[in-house]
């Protein structure tokens, strides 16, 4: 028995290592295409076609979602990867249905339409791994092992950020199941950094090396009130998403005159507040300089936008949007608290970073994963406190305001 479970274990550690190379390069070929898809549009972009980009981009998604779907068949990222596990007698994301899902995903993105990467990571990750296990005969729990192994990797091999793969994972989506495999998906994970290591440089997220610090003790206090905020901003997300999810449905299927009005509606806030690529970058957004009453104002507007492109059809994800949402919320607080406290010295940077984790502990629901992606993306231990403060109450915050 001890020699069979042994061979079991390997067994799995080997499936879980090809699910992650395989990840691994689809990371590399998805950030290929979505860098130079990107390049190109801005580049052939001149003056006011940019404009343009979105409402093609939205009418196209809407063709897919139209004429290449059937009706049963919308969903699509983290709520596809969910069904999967849940409905687990049979295979839901298929090739064809997958190919075509990232295909629209890639119309979504490049044309700057308001939804993330973390929708495609997550289906791609989900659809590797179900595929694989399928294929292999597993049983139940070993689907869900490698379902779980392959969002991870992808997770990883995206943004670049193994632990905060694996910890997200094991909240979202595994929701306790099989943590005694948590060891497996480490495997999947660990092979997918190092395909990208070797055959891809340059990672989607941008590195914090710099301001970054806090005055003292008494900033402590600060952290806990920007965790009840980001909980408030966090459960204003969760609302707008929720209520805006069946607007495809409701409009009775009309998914290329819905992308039509998307397109048009993010054309016109690009033309006002530059955000159609923030995703690519999110960081960068940091770079445009608002006066503090025009913040709040681009907060609700992203959290609008992004609501209805996901809500209409739109092929992506709520994670990078949701990180935009939590720069700004960070901004916004930052600037406030220094208009109140001069004198305090207060980094700003400290307080963006700081409500990341608490958009991804209050909206997302996984408080650790969020205080290990400030970790890896800033290399500095002495954020883990607060981030990890922040992102709990946030958490907690949003379970209150639950009904």
């Amino acid at each position: 028995m001890k020699r069979a479970g042994k061979e079991i274990a390997l067994k799995k550690m080997m499936i879980a290592i090809f699910i992650g190379f395989l990840c691994g390069l689809f990371a590399i070929i998805f950030k290929l295409i979505l860098f130079n898809g990107i390049a190109i549009v801005l580049n052939k972009s001149r003056g006011y076609i940019i404009y343009l980009v979105p409402i093609v981009g939205g009418v196209l998604v809407g063709i897919i979602r139209k004429y290449l779907l059937n009706e049963n068949n919308q969903q699509f990222g983290i709520a596809e990867v969910k069904k999967e596990m849940k409905e687990i007698t049979r295979l839901i994301m298929g090739p064809r249905d997958v190919a075509i899902k990232i295909f629209g995903a890639f119309v979504t993105l490049i044309s700057g339409l308001s939804a993330g990467t973390m929708g495609p990571i997550f289906h791609m990750g989900g659809a590797i791994g179900a595929n694989t296990a399928y294929a292999l005969h597993e049983d139940d729990e070993g689907i869900r092992l490698f379902i779980g192994c392959g969002v991870a990797a992808c997770i990883a091999g995206i943004f670049n950020e193994p632990l905060f793969a694996t910890i997200f994972v094991l909240e979202v989506i595994m929701e306790g199941y099989l943590l005694e495999d948590f060891i497996y998906i480490i495997g999947s994970v660990v092979t997918a950094k190092i395909v990208n290591k070797l055959l891809f440089i340059s990672p989607v997220t941008l590195k914090f090396s710099e301001d970054i610090g806090i005055s003292g003790p008494r900033e402590y206090v600060l952290f806990i009130i920007l965790g009840i905020f980001m909980g408030l901003v966090s459960k204003l997300y969760l609302v707008s998403i929720k209520r805006f999810s069946r607007l495809g449905k409701v409009s009775g299927g009309r998914y290329v005159l819905m992308g039509l009005l998307v397109g048009i509606m993010t054309a016109a806030v690009e033309y006002f507040t530059p955000m159609m690529y923030d995703y690519f970058n999110f960081i960068s957004v940091k770079k445009f300089e608002f006066l503090l009453w025009i913040i709040p104002i681009i907060i609700i507007i992203k959290i609008l936008l992004t609501s209805i492109t996901l809500g209409a059809g739109g092929f992506g994800g709520s994670f990078a949007p949701g990180l935009i949402i939590g720069v700004y919320s960070g901004i916004l607080f930052w600037k406030v608290a220094s208009l109140l406290l001069v004198g305090w010295g207060l980094k700003e940077n400290t307080y963006v970073l700081v409500a990341i984790a608490g958009i991804i502990g209050g909206f997302f629901d996984a408080p650790f994963a969020g205080s290990l992606f400030v970790l890896e993306l800033t290399g500095d231990y002495n954020l883990i406190l607060p981030a990890l403060m922040t992102s709990v109450i946030s958490n907690f915050n949003v379970k209150l305001l639950e009904k």
